[in-house]
This record gives C-alpha cells, sequence and structure tokens, in this order.
C-alpha cells in the first residue's frame, strides 16, 4: 500500500481511503460474508428460544436495547457481550449466537445494542454506557451477581471499556 501524502492525511498518516479500507474488514476477510450468513441463521435460533428475553430497553434510542438468554438455573454468572463494528454497523441481533456455547455450561448471557454513529457522537456516548450498565445490572434476576462472577466480551473497542468500568463496581 502506498502512504498518502502528509497533505491528504486526515488521520495518523491516512487519507479517506486508506482509512476506508482499514476499517473494511468485509473486503478484509475474503468469505466474510458466509460468516455473516451463518452467523444471522445461528442468533436467528437463538433468540426463537423459551429462555430468550428480547429487546429490553434500557434508554430512549431504538437500538438501546439488550437481549437476556437465560441458561435455566438459580444464581448463574453472567456473560456480557457487546458487538463491535466501530460503532458504525452490526447489532446485537447478529451476534445473539454467542449465548449459546456460555448457556450449555450454566452461564446467563445479554447481548447488548446501542447507538451507532453518526446518530451519536463517540464522545457523547457516555450516559448509555452508563444506561447500559444501570439497566442489565437493575434486571431481577441479574442484581445480586458479584463481579467474580461477570464477564464481558465482544469484538471493536466497546468491550475493553465496558470492562475496565465494571471492574470498579461491587455488583452487576
Amino acid at each position: 500500500m502506498t502512504q498518502p501524502s502528509a497533505a491528504g492525511a486526515i488521520y495518523r498518516g491516512m487519507d479517506r481511503a486508506a482509512l476506508d479500507a482499514a476499517y473494511n474488514n468485509a473486503a478484509a476477510v475474503a468469505d466474510s460474508q458466509d460468516f455473516i450468513a451463518r452467523w444471522r441463521e445461528e442468533s436467528a435460533a437463538a433468540r426463537s428460544g423459551p429462555l430468550a428475553r428480547l429487546d429490553i430497553p434500557y434508554g430512549g434510542r431504538p437500538r438501546e436495547r439488550f437481549d437476556y438468554f437465560a441458561a435455566g438455573r438459580a444464581r448463574p454468572p453472567l456473560f456480557v457481550f457487546i458487538h463491535g463494528g466501530y460503532w458504525q454497523r452490526n447489532d446485537k441481533d447478529t451476534f445473539a449466537f454467542v449465548a449459546e456455547g456460555p448457556r450449555a455450561h450454566g452461564i446467563d448471557v445479554a447481548t447488548i445494542g446501542y447507538t451507532l454513529a453518526p446518530d451519536v457522537r463517540l464522545t457523547a456516548d457516555r450516559p448509555g454506557r452508563a444506561r447500559r450498565r444501570s439497566r442489565v445490572r437493575s434486571r431481577p434476576h441479574v442484581r445480586r451477581r458479584l463481579v467474580c462472577r461477570r464477564a464481558s466480551h465482544g469484538h471493536g473497542r466497546e468491550p475493553p471499556s465496558v470492562s475496565r468500568r465494571a471492574a470498579h463496581q461491587r455488583h452487576l
């Protein structure tokens, strides 16, 4: 790849074309559409299950919802998954398939949706992050779980920031 001129650089020496290429995982992975199709199919099955609680709101925006997939046991640990997509694409519905692995081991799963850019500026989503934590934590079946019994994961920038904040809280 050729380096853009300094005059055309808009971020860390990259011009618009280089930035677009850097954030285009669909182009970087040859069979990415096959993965996404399989994820959507498996996620539809997970979302149709009897222990799935869907689209629980935590804020007033349309994407401020989470899905909760119970494992069906008393006081299970909780795994929180926040999808990636550079705050530009994807949604929680596509990634519901991640619930099946933990649930098979008695772990409840919450998949979190959030408002994407440009509908919200990244620096302005701090209130949305606080609402996500508060709403998931306020669910009756979640409320008393200790931090040591909870994990969050995902792909992209959001999961690490949620994990760091959650580490400072006594209860989920």
